[in-house]
């Protein structure tokens, strides 16, 4: 299992430039551009929560991957993570959080299907 943003659900189109049908290759399905988030090795002794990273963008360009939509199993809840001595700050909202924050906690305590399908 892994962990990421999901950015755009999309399709390919079945026809190019009005008169050229789409290679057999492509998808018919509809698909899914995510951005992956890098997941700690182990949950916290305390919590039992795993950390969860933003993967470090090279040259502006983050690790992400084009997905089958059916292949996305499950919605998560990622908890801001700071340190204890900084309370987080007023300007992060549910619109910006994901892009102010690099870290966070998964928490797996969110439902009885998360519970048993996170770990």
């Amino acid at each position: 299992m892994k962990v990421g943003r999901l950015r755009v659900i999309f399709t390919l189109p079945e026809i190019i430039k009005n008169w050229y049908s789409a290679p057999h290759a492509w998808s018919t399905g509809y698909l899914a551009y995510v951005e992956w988030y890098k997941v700690s090795n182990r949950p916290g002794a305390h919590h039992n929560m795993y950390t969860v990273h933003q993967s470090p963008a090279i040259e502006g360009i983050v690790e992400g991957e084009i997905v089958p939509l059916y292949s996305i199993r499950q919605t998560c809840q990622l908890i801001p993570l700071t340190d204890s001595t900084v309370t987080w700050p007023e300007s992060w909202n549910t619109n910006n959080v994901l892009d102010e924050c690099d870290d966070f906690l998964l928490n797996n305590w969110s439902s009885k299907y998360a519970y048993q399908t996170i770990w």
